[in-house]
């Protein structure tokens, strides 16, 4: 016998596969081999219908967005249904971005369980880093990631009381401590002064045959005037915070 797990569904294929009985067998979408017999299953945004075969769609249910804010919520669903729903949102923004979302669990029963849930993760591969909320105390005042995509998984189980609402907003990312530097950016140079002249830790590989002149000639000046400036005391109080350029 063996035994895997399907978008935490229990597959159990033994000597007798019902599921190979295709003329028997009416799952519209899947069909899931359990002991002495079989069940049928949906895929994410459907949910499987009173008669246990067929797949009702669900408005609502899960979607692609590429707005540089917005909000969804759950959608409402038939407490009388008795099988489990997945819906999937999966929200992409320009590379150049980063996403953080602001989450609320309404309404909400908490359960040890988890049979209910909501889950985060950010980057495009499914093994990114993931967060699961089962319980209104799990959930983050706010959501940040360093990531331009992020996808936000709902479980939903009978008798669907459960719901969210979820905002999300972009911002710039920040620029990384070190890095190759290809062209004219004055603030990888600047970066570079620092981790010089300041103590600020950041490796830099330059690549363009002008960045170091640039950086004697030019750059050296415009850092002297900067740093009798406002402006400097302003940027090494933000260095000061918590950041993986900064100690």
């Amino acid at each position: 016998m063996v035994v895997e797990n399907l978008n935490r569904h229990e597959v159990l294929e033994d000597n007798n596969n019902e599921c190979a009985e295709v003329d028997l067998i009416q799952c519209e979408h899947r069909c899931l081999n359990t002991v002495g017999g079989y069940r049928c299953s949906c895929h994410a945004g459907y949910v499987l219908a009173m008669d246990g075969k067929r797949c009702e769609k669900i408005p609502g249910c899960g979607g692609n967005l590429t707005d540089l804010e917005a909000a969804f919520k759950s959608p409402e669903l038939p407490v009388e249904n008795p099988y489990d729903l997945d819906c999937i949102w999966e929200i992409i923004v320009e590379e150049d971005l980063q996403l953080s979302l602001r989450i609320a669990l309404e309404p909400w029963e908490d359960n040890d369980v988890c049979r209910e849930y909501v889950t985060l993760r950010q980057g495009s591969s499914p093994d990114s880093r993931e967060l699961r909320l089962c319980q209104t105390g799990d959930v983050p005042a706010m959501y940040r990631t360093h990531s331009n995509v992020v996808t936000v998984h709902f479980r939903s189980a009978p008798p669907h009381t459960g719901g969210f609402r979820v905002e999300y907003f972009t911002t710039e990312k920040k620029h990384p401590c070190g890095g190759l530097v290809t062209g004219k950016f004055w603030f990888f140079a600047f970066s570079y002064y620092l981790a010089s002249f300041y103590g600020i830790k950041g490796d830099w590989t330059f690549t363009h045959h002008h960045q170091m002149s640039i950086f004697k000639q030019r750059l050296m000046r415009k850092i002297e005037t900067f740093l009798e400036s406002s402006k400097w005391e302003h940027i090494m109080k933000g260095a000061r915070q918590k950041d993986s350029c900064y100690y």
